[in-house]
């Protein structure tokens, strides 16, 4: 037995493989990898958040006659009719309509004249 175990020493075989499980591979990793990037031509720019101007509301008058959801729904009427009139500038079509709606709440006194 000794010159079976003696024999299998001086042989001069490589390190003994590991053994795998079934189906396993080693999948043999190259050296060396390269990593590059390219440029898409500009650079990233972030997010600016636009001023968005909402609709306006009526203002409350506890003394007036007329609903506040009829003047609500002739107001935003007349803010459509006003973006028409100035091309599509809010600012200037809200002041305006805002305007008109106070203007003709003030003359009626009651709800059908509005």
């Amino acid at each position: 037995m000794e010159s079976r175990l003696a024999s299998m020493e001086g042989d001069g075989d490589p390190a003994p493989q590991p053994k795998l499980k079934a189906g396993h591979r080693i999948l043999s990793v190259p050296k060396r990898t390269t990593t590059a990037t390219t440029t898409k031509g500009v650079a990233r720019v972030s997010h600016v958040p636009t001023v968005d101007i909402s609709k306006p509301l009526i203002a409350p008058d506890m003394k007036s006659k007329v609903p506040s959801g009829i003047r609500q729904r002739y107001l935003d009427s007349l803010v459509e009719e006003c973006l028409k009139i100035y091309g599509g500038d809010k600012g200037d079509a809200y002041a305006r309509a805002t305007k008109e709606e106070q203007l003709c709440c003030d003359r009626s006194k009651t709800e059908t004249f509005i």
